[in-house]
């Protein structure tokens, strides 16, 4: 996630065509990179103290954050760090399949540790999930090989253009 922050204009939008941030897709236990520019206007503002992202329950269905994600800012005009959504609080709040509703609340604070600007975020949260029930960490690949394309017996992966291609001329009919 990469946006501009513009500080008196209290204002979150996206980095790639200036579009309001108002809600985001996160899912349970991945970690989401952010990025945060700020700005004064259509100017860089560079200050220094810190950027918190906490990410909260709506409508106070859980007490206390899910995740957070604190970063120092030392004379910068960008701030960088990773949510990581893999979280005890979080695996309590997500169990099931589903989307759960939760809010991400991004605030700046000057080196006196006193609030510049906030903003918060409207998310929906899932669960990634194996066909056991386990948290999927890397989930098998459900492309059909050519050499499965060609063998014709495995029913559940999919095939491409290319492998239906390869499988009909394993078969002697050549497609023109």
């Amino acid at each position: 996630m990469h946006w501009k922050f513009d500080i008196d204009q209290r204002s979150l939008v996206k980095a790639t065509d200036g579009a309001s941030v108002k809600s985001a897709k996160l899912a349970f236990p991945d970690k989401y990179p952010i990025k945060i520019d700020f700005l004064r206007g259509a100017d860089s503002y560079v200050f220094t103290g810190s950027l918190k992202a906490t990410l909260k329950p709506t409508n106070q269905q859980q007490g206390g954050a899910l995740a957070v994600m604190s970063v120092p800012i030392a004379a910068a005009s960008t701030a960088e760090g990773v949510l990581n959504l893999f979280t005890l609080p979080m695996q309590k709040f997500v169990k099931d399949f589903g989307e759960r509703p939760a809010s991400l609340e991004i605030v700046a604070f000057n080196s006196a540790g006193l609030e510049i600007a906030s903003w918060t975020v409207g998310c929906d949260i899932s669960r990634r999930y194996t066909d056991t029930g386990d948290v999927a960490v890397d989930i098998p690949n459900l492309k059909a090989t050519k050499a499965e394309a060609e063998a014709g017996a495995n029913n559940e992966k999919w095939m491409t253009p290319l492998r239906v291609r390869q499988a009909l001329a394993a078969i002697g009919l050549e497609i023109v």
